[in-house]
């Protein structure tokens, strides 16, 4: 079998398509179709099931850096925020076994991967409807999740990163990098390196004080918000971080 990393976009997603059609043997849904919608980062699967009824199905790569703890706590936060508030999230779907993440492995995948389902979000990305009256509900539907997660309490085994660091998701930070010293003069890198070390003292002082973190939707920009019939609709809360005030 053809090596994972050497098949093109469309093989991986063929596979991953195998491993989504596992995790679905373990929801109580009745599935009609699965079809891929996005394989970028990770791979994002619509599900026809009975009744005409969709969900989404998104099987999590660990090239994304979040591992297990954080998907939980993500699903943890949504079920959270689809219980005690009508605002447009997603809500998780627990398998049979009632958990929120769903792990499988299938031949020619490397690596167990965790998959979530998710109910469907409807309508155009709010990039695409781009009106002063969306954009103020953008900021209305931000401060409505603060509020909440401003009384949230994380249940046990909540687990994500803080925004304590100027690079809080631990990405190689390229722009230092030295293979790459031909596109930086040293002069602009001498203040690339003076800039982060101002900004993370800043930080450190700002989180030295441990009162007031709230968690935070780090991603919430017109791509990854829906707009229907009026009502906008947050999407991918993958990139959730620990925030002071």
């Amino acid at each position: 079998m053809k090596d994972f990393y050497a098949l093109t976009t469309r093989g991986r997603a063929l596979r991953l398509r195998r491993m989504a059609l596992v995790a679905l043997q373990r929801y109580d849904l009745d599935v009609k179709r699965v079809r891929l919608l996005s394989n970028d980062l990770n791979g994002i699967f619509r599900v026809d099931i009975a009744g005409g009824q969709k969900v989404v199905l998104r099987v999590c790569l660990p090239e994304t850096g979040h591992g297990l703890p954080e998907i939980r706590s993500e699903m943890m936060w949504l079920a959270a925020l689809s219980r005690d508030t009508d605002l447009g999230v997603p809500e998780p779907f627990a398998n049979r076994d009632g958990k929120l993440v769903t792990t499988v492995e299938v031949a020619g995948v490397p690596q167990a991967r965790h998959c979530v389902v998710f109910g469907w979000m409807p309508g155009p990305n709010l990039a695409e409807r781009l009106t002063p009256e969306n954009v103020q509900k953008l900021g209305e539907l931000s401060a409505q999740l603060h509020i909440h997660a401003e009384t949230f309490r994380p249940p046990q085994g909540f687990s994500i990163k803080t925004a304590d660091k100027v690079f809080p998701f631990g990405d190689h930070v390229v722009l230092f990098d030295q293979t790459h010293g031909d596109l930086v003069t040293p002069a602009r890198r001498e203040l690339f390196e003076r800039v982060e070390k101002r900004v993370q003292a800043a930080l450190d002082e700002l989180y030295a004080d441990q009162q007031g973190l709230r968690v935070l939707h780090y991603d919430l920009h017109d791509w990854n918000v829906k707009v229907f019939r009026g009502k906008l609709y947050a999407l991918d809360f993958e990139d959730l971080l620990i925030r002071t005030r």
